[in-house]
């Protein structure tokens, strides 16, 4: 078998579980942290959200938007925050607003993923943002945030309080590829991911701005040769980006599109889980 290491994989210990007793998982990406047409409001409802669940809380890919003056295909003045505006060291900036603003949920944050604004970054300005920012929030609030790949693993372990089984919930991710998909909503790409990846309770992927949620069944054969039918999400996460005057949905001929990552909620049966899937405005 070959070894392929261009998927990273991260395990984590999740708050013991019994019967009847729910977890939940904030997933979401396309922050586009900086920009002058994210709302930042509707991502904090959510984060905030996640607080009063007590959810562990991912975020894969285009957590910043990044878009620097030498990006001479994207890059006006007017879309920029005000807090990034008129100053010579953009990224200097860019990271203190990404720490400023993740700062108060940091406790929850498992990891934080890289999407192809990040990848840009890294790619033209020999900067690994979220690397940083990862750093500088690990140091300030004494947690522990993994830095994810553009895809990976996300592995919860629960061990039920009572001493009986211990049940895992796998999700995996991948920021997501290709242009907009207006007419199939971005579903035909959860084809390609599932014809290759096993072993996962949840697929996340964003990218393109737009949000569903597909269950499914996976089939697999257990040591006696028989069936066993485990059920999966399939699920896009959204963005925050207004249709506004400074957004490139506009120029791009987009319409407009729903803010919103997706809740994971995990049920905890006396022979099993229950995975359910929400998403829409918090």
């Amino acid at each position: 078998m070959s070894n392929h290491t261009a998927v990273v994989g991260h395990v984590f210990r999740g708050k013991p579980y019994n019967a009847n007793s729910e977890r939940y998982i904030r997933l979401a990406s396309d922050y586009h942290l900086g920009s002058s047409a994210t709302n930042e409001d509707d991502i904090i409802r959510e984060l905030k959200d996640a607080q009063e669940l007590d959810a562990r809380i991912n975020l894969f890919g285009d957590i910043t938007d990044g878009i620097l003056p030498k990006d001479f295909k994207r890059y006006t003045p007017s879309a920029l925050i005000k807090a990034l505006s008129n100053r010579d060291d953009i990224l200097n900036a860019t990271v203190d607003h990404m720490v400023a603003f993740l700062e108060p949920y940091a406790p929850q944050i498992d990891v934080l993923g890289s999407g192809n604004h990040e990848e840009a970054i890294l790619k033209h300005h020999s900067f690994n943002i979220l690397a940083m920012v990862i750093r500088i929030l690990n140091m300030k609030k004494g947690v522990d945030i993994k830095l994810g790949g553009y895809t990976g693993y996300i592995t919860y372990r629960y061990e039920n309080q009572a001493g009986g089984r211990t049940m895992s919930l796998v999700i995996y991710y991948h920021h997501g590829f290709g242009g907009s998909a207006p007419k199939t909503k971005g579903v035909l790409d959860f084809s390609k991911t599932s014809d290759c990846y096993e072993g996962y309770d949840v697929v996340a992927m964003g990218h393109k701005h737009t949000m569903a949620s597909i269950p499914d069944v996976k089939v697999t054969i257990d040591k006696n040769g028989q069936p066993v039918f485990r059920d999966v999400f399939y699920v896009r996460t959204g963005a925050y980006m207004d249709y506004t005057k400074d957004s490139y949905a506009i120029s791009k001929g987009y319409n407009p599109a729903p803010h919103g990552g997706a809740l994971i909620r995990t049920r905890f049966r006396r022979k099993g889980k229950q995975v359910n899937v929400i998403q829409g405005a918090v």
